[in-house]
């Protein structure tokens, strides 16, 4: 056996250890600590097979979850319900941040006005529904740099 050989056969082996190994653990955990084990043995695996090999490996796993089951016992279903609720969880801090930075993004521009010593601008940023517009042009201007139309319109 030459050294592509030998690279191969470890490959496959890790592939199959990994894939057995996280089925085996997602398994017996009881159903609230499926999604922390699945999760965990997820990340073991992307590090031990890489970036291409790791999620062909994941699959697997969800596929081997999905044909073991019994009447009382359906892991592959708490895995879901876990990542749906860590996604609905992480989608619910997205919009958070952004109705924080929205806020933030409204009194930048109301500051941006006073600088800029411009009446009209300091009126649209009090306007309530003119907020859907300042806020994100606010963030916009407190991230990157003030848009020259902005200053060319209100300055």
């Amino acid at each position: 056996m030459n050294n592509n050989e030998i690279y191969i056969l470890i490959i496959i082996v890790t592939f199959a250890l990994a894939v057995i190994g996280s089925t085996w653990l997602v398994k017996r955990a009881k159903s609230e600590k499926r999604i922390h084990w699945f999760i965990g043995s997820s990340i073991v695996t992307v590090f031990l097979l890489g970036i291409i090999n790791g999620p062909i490996a994941i699959v697997s796993t969800v596929a081997l979850l999905a044909f073991i089951k019994k009447e009382d016992d359906r892991p592959l279903s708490d895995v879901g319900e876990g990542l749906l609720s860590i996604f609905s969880s992480g989608l619910g801090i997205v919009f958070y941040s952004f109705y924080m930075f929205f806020g933030v993004g409204v009194i930048y521009w109301l500051w941006l006005a006073i600088q800029l010593e411009s009446f009209g601008m300091f009126i649209v940023g009090v306007i309530p529904f003119a907020f859907i517009l300042t806020g994100p042009i606010g963030a916009y201007s407190l991230i990157f740099d003030t848009p020259q139309w902005i200053i060319n319109v209100f300055g």
